[in-house]
């Protein structure tokens, strides 16, 4: 049975129960291409969240509204901690104090740590309050260029929108790879922002374990990544500008209006365009966090942290795959 990359314990339960069935089940973490040959097949995909259009199904079926019942979508589980509360969590071994904008993932072209790095030099250059701290969760084959980047090490430090801050390293911190422990930690600290600047996703479970904590999350519209917000309340439309996209503000977070593929092969113009869309965003959450003070923050949109928790709670993620095994096995 084909599967890629089962590197977390749901995605290794998913592979063992695959492996059992023989071929009924398949998962994968690179669904995009694979899909297709699993409901081609006739079998029953289970996967990380994907947007199941017609588009997709269309190419595999003839009558596609007749074959989305194999396609059978389990999203990744939120794990909260042990009596887990939402408040402030002090995180002084990890990070500084202050606001922080984060990066977690792969230093890798996927997750464009560079775009990443564009948005918070220009949040440096045009933060209204006090400069937040830029956070680097993660490692990766980019990391010897987000260092040189850093230290000016390469020989044009002359971004999309205007020259680099020198001392650009001082303002950042590079945390490595972490723990989900860790993670937990920096996330339930308060007085952050979780920045995604991602080619292509899913839905990562690190935007659903952000906004479980009341983390806000900044990201362009990529993969099924508003299947996050979909339950919250109506969100708050800022229209576009000749400088900026146009804007999706939900009660956790930010999405722009750009489909995160087109940042492959942008030039520079539509780069700087995304680069101040998405600081625009990082900076109007921290101004919202430091305004409201991150325990208030936290209370207020109490009901839309639950929200997200219960979607994609454990107790749902396996009663969805009970209910499938018991589908499959009759």
């Amino acid at each position: 049975m084909p599967s890629y990359n089962l590197t977390c314990d749901w995605e290794w339960r998913s592979g063992r129960v695959a492996w059992a069935l023989h071929a009924r089940v398949a998962v994968s973490k690179h669904l995009k291409s694979y899909l297709l040959e699993v409901v081609r097949a006739g079998h029953t995909a289970l996967c990380k969240p994907i947007t199941v259009n017609e588009s997709i199904v269309g190419r595999a079926f003839a009558s596609p509204l007749e074959e989305q019942h194999k396609i059978h979508v389990i999203p990744p589980p939120f794990v909260p901690a042990q009596g887990r509360k939402l408040s402030p969590s002090n995180t002084s071994d990890l990070v500084r104090s202050g606001p922080i904008v984060l990066f977690v993932g792969r230093l890798d072209e996927q997750k464009d740590p560079m775009l990443w790095l564009d948005v918070g030099s220009f949040i440096l250059k045009n933060a209204s309050h006090s400069q937040p701290r830029l956070v680097i969760a993660g490692g990766g084959p980019m990391e010897r260029e987000v260092m040189e980047r850093l230290y000016g090490l390469n020989e044009a430090q002359t971004t999309v929108y205007g020259e680099e801050p020198s001392d650009f390293h001082r303002y950042v911190d590079l945390l490595g790879p972490q723990s989900r422990e860790n993670l937990t930690r920096i996330f339930t600290r308060g007085d952050s922002v979780l920045l995604s600047t991602s080619r292509n996703e899913g839905v990562p479970l690190v935007l659903i374990d952000a906004a479980a904590n009341g983390v806000p999350v900044v990201t362009l519209q990529c993969g099924a990544i508003e299947e996050i917000f979909d339950r919250l309340p109506t969100p708050t439309f800022v229209p576009e500008t000749p400088r900026t996209h146009a804007v999706k503000r939900h009660a956790l977070g930010s999405i722009v209006a750009l489909n995160c593929i087109a940042l492959a092969g942008m030039n520079s113009g539509d780069r700087h365009r995304v680069v101040e869309t998405l600081a625009k965003e990082v900076m109007w959450w921290l101004s919202k966090l430091k305004e409201r003070g991150t325990a208030h923050f936290l209370k207020e949109k109490r009901s839309s942290i639950l929200n997200v928790r219960t979607t994609f709670g454990v107790d749902r993620f396996n009663r969805e795959w009970r209910e499938l095994l018991a589908e499959l096995f009759k």
